[in-house]
C-alpha cells in the first residue's frame, strides 16, 4: 500500500492563537544614518516567498505558477512601500520544460514574474556550476529592473573567494529625505553538498551557515540596512535561526513543508521562519510594518517592527488571476518545445509505477525498466538505480512513452557508469538497501513526511540479481538467497555493477563510492529511450513483470509473485455542491484503493485526476472543489502491496454524476 505524502506539513509554533492574525513585535534595530524622516509614517515591506518550485512554471490547478505568483507580487507592490519576491531554492531544475534549455526558460520566466532574488538550492547545481552562474547572468539580462540576484554567499571557491558575483541584495525605501535600506542574503546547507552529482560542485566549498550569517549581518548593517532578511536552503531552518542574531525574517526551503514558526534567536529576539511547501502549491506573504524614528543614540532607526505572515494555499489558486504577459511568455516557450517533448519515443506494455513513494518502498515496474536498460547498455552483471534518481513523480500508463516522460524521469543529465564489487560487497550493499527500505515503509505507513529518513532516496531498484530476504531477521543478516543468472553469488568473485554517476558516489553505500570507476556511458535518458525502442514488446513485458527482490519469511513457501487483485464495484455516487461522494464495495485483500474522476468518458490525461486512499477499511470518499453543475465520470480500483510488489486491479465500470452548483 502506498501512502501519498501530505501535500506538505503545516507547523504553527510559539505563541500563535488558532485562526488569529499574529504580529511579532521587535523593538530594536541597527541605526540608519541620514536626514530627518517622517516619524508619524508607518512604513510597510511585503515579502512574497516561494521555495522548491522545481521548475513548476505553469499556472495549474495545483500550482500557482509564475503567472499567478506575479499577480500576488504585483498586489504586494501596490499595497506596500516596498515588495520583494524571493525564492529559497531548487528553482531552475526539475521538469522537461526547464531541462531542455538547461534552465534558460526558468530564468526568462523568473525575470518576467519579477523575482528579486533566489537562494541557491542543491538541485540548482544539476546543470553544472558554470551553467548555474550563467543562469544568474541570463536572468539579470532578461529583467530590466535590475535582474534576479542568485544568492549563496557561503559557497566559496577553493581559494576562499565567493563563487557567486553578487553576495547581497539591497533595496531602498525613500523616507522624507531619508533612505530605509532592506538587505537580503542567502545560504545553502553544507550537508547538501553531496545532494548533487559531485562534478557539479567540484572545487567548491559550502562553508558553515551560522558563521556566514554573522558575517552577512555585519556587512549589511555596515551598509546601513535597517531590515535584514535571510534565505536558507537547508535542513532544520529554525535551528539555524536560533543559532544567530540580527536577522528579522527567515525564508526557508528544501524540506518541502509548510512552515510558520516563531523562535528566539541567539539574542532572545523572536523571529519568524517561513517555508511554502513545494511545487508552487503555496505562496507565503509576510507583512513587515515599522516606523523610522530617532533612537537613543540620536540616529534614525527602524522601530516597532511587526511581522504578520499569511499563506496562500492550494485552495486559493483558482481565485487568483494569472498574469497574461507571463502566461503568454510561458506558452511561447512551451510551444517551441512541444514538437520535441510530445514525440513518442517508445511503448510500454504495462503501467510504469514511478510515484515518489512507490520507488522508495519496494520494487516497481519503472525500476525494472531502468535497470534492464542499464544492463543491456553496459553488459554489466548487476544494475542499480537509486529511488531519488527516478524523478517522474507519477505513473506512466501502458501505451505511448514520450520524450517528456523520459526527460521528467531523468532530469539531472546523469550518465551511466560501471564499477566492480565483490560478491561479499554486493551482499553488504543490498543489506543496507533493505534496511533503508524498511525505514521507508514504516514512514509510508505512518503517513507523515517528517518520518521519512534523510536517506530515503538511496533505496535501490535492482536488476540482474535475484534476492530473497527475511525482513524479520537482524539488520545485515536478512538476505537468504542471492543469485546472478541463476547461480549463487561468490563472495570473493568480482561482479560488474552499472548505476548512474550520482548513485555511484553515494555515501550511503561506501563500498560502491570507494570502488574504482571502470567505464562511462551516455546519458540515462538516452539509454532509457534506446532500450524502449530496441526491445520487443513481449520481451519487455516479461522483464517488467519479473520480481528481483522478494520477501520470504522463515518457514514460508517459495515466493510467488502475487496475482492481480480482483476488482471492486462502485455502489453509489451522490451529487454534492461542487463535488460528489463515492461509495464502493470493500474487498478484504485490498491494502488501499484509487478513485479516478474525469470530465470525459475516456479518462484522457488532461481531464482526469486520481486520488489514493491508503486505508484498506475506507470505502467512501467525498470529493470537493469541483465545478458545479458539471458531469463527471468516476471509477475505482483496488491497490495491493504484497512482498514488496505493488499491483492494482482493473478499474471498475465507470459511473457518472452531475455536481450541484455551489
Amino acid at each position: 500500500m502506498i501512502r501519498k505524502r501530505k501535500q506538505f506539513r503545516t507547523r504553527l509554533c510559539g505563541a500563535l492563537a488558532a485562526g488569529a492574525a499574529v504580529c511579532l513585535s521587535l523593538f530594536a534595530g541597527p541605526a540608519i544614518r541620514g536626514y530627518a524622516a517622517d516619524a508619524d509614517k508607518v512604513y510597510e515591506v511585503r515579502v512574497v516567498a516561494t521555495n522548491d518550485m522545481h521548475a513548476r512554471a505553469e499556472s495549474s490547478k495545483s500550482s500557482y505558477g509564475f503567472g499567478r505568483i506575479k499577480t500576488i507580487a504585483d498586489e504586494a507592490r501596490d499595497a506596500a512601500d516596498l515588495a520583494l519576491l524571493l525564492d529559497a531554492g531548487d528553482f531552475y531544475h526539475g521538469q522537461a520544460f526547464a531541462t531542455l534549455t538547461e534552465g534558460e526558460n526558468i530564468a526568462k520566466l523568473a525575470a518576467a514574474a519579477g523575482y528579486d532574488a533566489v537562494c541557491v538550492g542543491n538541485h540548482d547545481w544539476s546543470y553544472g556550476k558554470e551553467r548555474l552562474r550563467t543562469l544568474a547572468e541570463l536572468t539579470a539580462k532578461e529583467n530590466q529592473s535590475g535582474g534576479v540576484a542568485l544568492l549563496g554567499g557561503n559557497v566559496k571557491k577553493s581559494d576562499g573567494q565567493p563563487f557567486f558575483a553578487q553576495q547581497y541584495l539591497v533595496k531602498e525605501i525613500p523616507a522624507e529625505g531619508e533612505t530605509v535600506k532592506v538587505g537580503v542574503f542567502g545560504v545553502i546547507d553544507p550537508q547538501l553538498y553531496t545532494k548533487t552529482t559531485p562534478s557539479n560542485v567540484e572545487g567548491l566549498v559550502f562553508e558553515d551557515m551560522a558563521g556566514y550569517v554573522k558575517q552577512a549581518v555585519a556587512d549589511l548593517q555596515a551598509q546601513g540596512c535597517g531590515l535584514i532578511i535571510g534565505m536558507a536552503h537547508c535542513n532544520a531552518p529554525a535551528q539555524l535561526a536560533q543559532s544567530v542574531s540580527g536577522v528579522d525574517l527567515w525564508i526557508a526551503g528544501h524540506e518541502h513543508v509548510s512552515l510558520e514558526e516563531q523562535v528566539a534567536d541567539q539574542a532572545g529576539k523572536r523571529v519568524y521562519v517561513l517555508e511554502a511547501g513545494y511545487y508552487g502549491a503555496q505562496v507565503n506573504v509576510a507583512q513587515m510594518r515599522f516606523t523610522y524614528e530617532k533612537g537613543e543614540s540620536g540616529k534614525y532607526e527602524v522601530q516597532g517592527l511587526t511581522i504578520t505572515p499569511s499563506a496562500r494555499k492550494e485552495d486559493r489558486i483558482a481565485q487568483t488571476a494569472s498574469d497574461s504577459a507571463v502566461d503568454a511568455l510561458y506558452q511561447s516557450l512551451a510551444d517551441a518545445q512541444e514538437g520535441i517533448l510530445s514525440e513518442t519515443v517508445g511503448q510500454t506494455p504495462v503501467k510504469l509505477e514511478a510515484t515518489w513513494e512507490a520507488v522508495r518502498i519496494g520494487e516497481t515496474t519503472m525500476g525494472r525498466l531502468v535497470t534492464e536498460a542499464y544492463l543491456k547498455e553496459s553488459g554489466a552483471d548487476v544494475a542499480l538505480e537509486n529511488a531519488g534518481g527516478i524523478r517522474t513523480g507519477r505513473d506512466i500508463e501502458a501505451g505511448e512513452v514520450t520524450k517528456r516522460d523520459a526527460v521528467d524521469t531523468f532530469p539531472y543529465g546523469n550518465y551511466l557508469v560501471t564499477k566492480e564489487l565483490t560478491g561479499a560487497q554486493l551482499k553488504e550493499l543490498l543489506e543496507i538497501c533493505i534496511e533503508i527500505g524498511k525505514k521507508n515503509q514504516a514512514a509510508n505507513a505512518a503517513g507523515d513526511y517528517d518520518g521519512w529518513p534523510q536517506e530515503s532516496g538511496s533505496y535501490l531498484q535492482v536488476g540482474g540479481v535475484q534476492v530473497s530476504f527475511d525482513p524479520d531477521k537482524d539488520a545485515g543478516d536478512r538476505i537468504t538467497r542471492l543469485e546472478i543468472g541463476g547461480q549463487p553469488v561468490d563472495g570473493a568473485k568480482k561482479y560488474t555493477v552499472a548505476t548512474n554517476n550520482y548513485a555511484a558516489e553515494s555515501g550511503d553505500y561506501p563500498m560502491l563510492a570507494e570502488a574504482e570507476e571502470k567505464n562511462q556511458y551516455t546519458a540515462c535518458d538516452e539509454i532509457f529511450i534506446r532500450y524502449l525502442q530496441q526491445t520487443e514488446p513481449e520481451v519487455l513485458k516479461k522483464a517488467l513483470q519479473a520480481a528481483r527482490m522478494v520477501e520470504q519469511k522463515a518457514g514460508g513457501d517459495t515466493p510467488v509473485e502475487p496475482s492481480a487483485p480482483k476488482r471492486t464495484t462502485l455502489k453509489k455516487l451522490t451529487a454534492k455542491k461542487n463535488g460528489f461522494q463515492a461509495v464502493w464495495k470493500k474487498v478484504s485483500s485490498a491494502t488501499g484503493y484509487e478513485l479516478q474522476y474525469a470530465t470525459d468518458k475516456n479518462f484522457s490525461k488532461g481531464s482526469t485526476k486520481i486520488l489514493r486512499i491508503s486505508k484498506k477499511t475506507t470505502v467512501k470518499k467525498t470529493v470537493k472543489g469541483l465545478k458545479g453543475n458539471k458531469k463527471y465520470y468516476v471509477r475505482v480500483r483496488i491497490c495491493q502491496d504484497v512482498s514488496g510488489v505493488h499491483s492494482h486491479s482493473k478499474w471498475s465500470a465507470a459511473k457518472t454524476v452531475k455536481t450541484l452548483k455551489g
